[in-house]
């Protein structure tokens, strides 16, 4: 409802938010949706300008900003009333749109946008904010980008999300808080501190009630685990507590192991038979054990996360689903203690050299039991490897799912133990970049022309004879030499006078060039033939002409 105001200040606001909501139907014809949000164009921002002289001509001497606090939130209250869910979700989207606009041409500052999402969600149900978030989703680019959690408008964001989450449950409303922080995640920075649990504090108030006076050395075990799962800085400097933890282990890993071959609730193993059973099975049971104690002061507000009963003990150890989940926890929690030894110890020394004063609160003081080690590694590798007793509870799929998930947390414990150093890397100044390419350019130095111009030796060769029509009209081309002239040409090939011709091939093999000399020795004999020294032939050695003039 509006403020008590004058009658003057009445007509001043009528008009007011008779221009906000002209402004409103105009994006509205826009096809402004739930998940399309308006786009701020040239055209928009005339629209958006003209509405903002209307406006401060008709508020008296107000600012933008404060039109938009009084008529805006008005405007905003009085849609947030409408029935029709339809029409209520896009007369809320084009506001906010709107007051978005306001925000590109610099009337206003973004966090005007996020006063108005604060007070929308603060008067609206879980459900109706559920329908709502895909706006916000939608717009992440325009209204939660590049954001800062030291200042507004990022500290304004948090503030938001964190209300509406401390609003859900935990059971009913998991995948809408999934939603939100992936949300914040996107919007802000991975090296973002307030989104990392920096100081490694562990949720001590995350207690597990169950039935402590039962003489049940199994069931007291059982859940007794529950308090090292959300606690087990205790294991780390407290011999007696890890002397305890060993025996719980011992008696929870003993009675998993009877119920690996069960794969469904209702199957039970038969060396298992209690009294017990009789109550499960019994459809009148009564459950009076800390699940939903009556006498309870607190029994409204607490939320189990285990059904504790006594009764039901032996019902959940037959759930394939919860045996697995228990020995994920153990899996987890021994990786945590088998991998505080050293953790840095791997980490690159450059990166420890960055970082003057790492984070002490997440380094754990080393376990120097030895035998404690030995033993939680054997329960970490006996749970991690897939044999025939296991193979319902952990199959090859799911161990290889957790050993990942483990790892990737890994990393990001390690990351925190290196006081979280930004992921962000400064970029290179120009002077930097000219002299790394100045020392290129030397290393590199001039390029050696290749040796062969046309890529072969028989190509370059080819290339430097001399080409041309006068060279084919030469009339020496088709003069056909005396039988002589291959006789010298052959002498000269070899590079020896003619008696030299007696040497054996293999020794003139290396010198000669064979494939020169054949040439020549195949047109000295057809030249020879022409010139009618063909009688001769018969006089001829393998490799010589000397026969041929041995008459002359």
């Amino acid at each position: 409802m509006a403020p008590s105001v004058t009658t003057e200040d009445w007509q001043v606001s009528n008009e007011v938010i008779a221009s906000l909501e002209k402004l409103i139907s105009y994006f509205t014809t826009q096809q402004n949706t739930l998940l399309s949000p308006i786009k701020i164009d040239d055209d928009a921002l005339q629209i958006i300008n003209t509405i903002a002289d209307e406006i401060l001509a008709a508020a008296a001497g107000r600012s933008i900003v404060q039109a938009l606090e009084f008529e805006g939130k008005f405007l905003l209250f009085k849609y947030a009333a409408i029935e029709d869910e339809i029409l209520k979700v896009g007369q809320l989207s084009s506001l906010i749109d709107v007051v978005r606009g306001f925000s590109n041409p610099g009337h206003v500052e973004l966090r005007m946008v996020h006063e108005y999402l604060e007070d929308l969600f603060e008067i609206q149900t879980i459900d109706w904010c559920q329908t709502f978030w895909p706006f916000l989703e939608a717009r992440e680019s325009l209204i939660a980008s590049n954001l800062n959690g030291a200042r507004r408008p990022g500290t304004d964001l948090i503030r938001i999300c964190n209300a509406l989450l401390k609003r859900l449950s935990k059971t009913q409303h998991s995948s809408f808080s999934g939603r939100i922080l992936a949300f914040l995640g996107k919007a802000f920075p991975l090296s973002e501190r307030s989104g990392v649990n920096q100081r490694g504090e562990f949720d001590v108030d995350n207690i597990t009630e169950w039935d402590r006076d039962d003489d049940d050395a199994v069931y007291n075990s059982f859940w007794a685990l529950q308090q090292y799962f959300a606690n087990p800085i205790p294991l780390f400097s407290q011999p007696a507590e890890r002397a305890k933890f060993r025996l719980q282990i011992t008696n929870v890993l003993a009675e998993l192991k009877k119920y690996s071959s069960v794969g469904a609730p209702s199957e039970k193993p038969s060396n298992t038979t209690t009294s017990s059973d009789t109550e499960v099975n019994n459809p009148g049971l009564k459950l009076t054990s800390g699940d939903f104690d009556e006498n309870n002061d607190e029994s409204e507000m607490f939320v189990p996360k285990w059904l504790t009963s006594k009764s039901m003990f032996q019902l959940e150890l037959s759930d394939t689903v919860f045996r697995r989940t228990i020995y994920s926890q153990i899996y987890i929690l021994c990786d945590l203690l088998c991998g505080n030894e050293d953790s840095l110890s791997n980490e690159d020394s450059s990166v420890k050299q960055a970082v003057a004063f790492p984070n002490r609160s997440v380094l754990y003081p080393p376990i120097t039991d030895s035998e404690f080690i030995k033993y939680i590694s054997g329960v970490q590798e006996s749970i991690g490897r897939v044999t025939s007793l296991n193979a319902i509870d952990l199959d090859a799929a799911f161990l290889r799912s957790l050993k990942v998930v483990i790892g990737r947390d890994q990393n990001w414990q390690n990351w925190k133990k290196l006081n979280t150093p930004a992921f962000e890397i400064p970029a290179l100044q120009h002077s930097a970049i000219n002299a790394v390419d100045d020392m290129l350019q030397k290393q590199r130095g001039l390029k050696r022309p290749y040796q062969f111009l046309m890529g072969t030796p028989a190509l370059s060769r080819l290339n430097r004879e001399p080409t041309g029509l006068n060279i084919l009209k030469n009339t020496k081309r088709t003069e056909i030499p005396d039988p002589h002239h291959y006789f010298e040409k052959m002498k000269k090939l070899r590079g020896i006078e003619e008696e030299t011709f007696q040497m054996s091939e293999a020794e003139s093999k290396p010198v000669l060039d064979n494939d020169a000399i054949s040439s020549n020795e195949w047109r000295g004999f057809r030249i020879a033939r022409m010139h009618g020294m063909w009688a001769n032939f018969d006089k001829v050695t393998k490799t010589t002409f000397t026969g041929l003039f041995n008459d002359k």
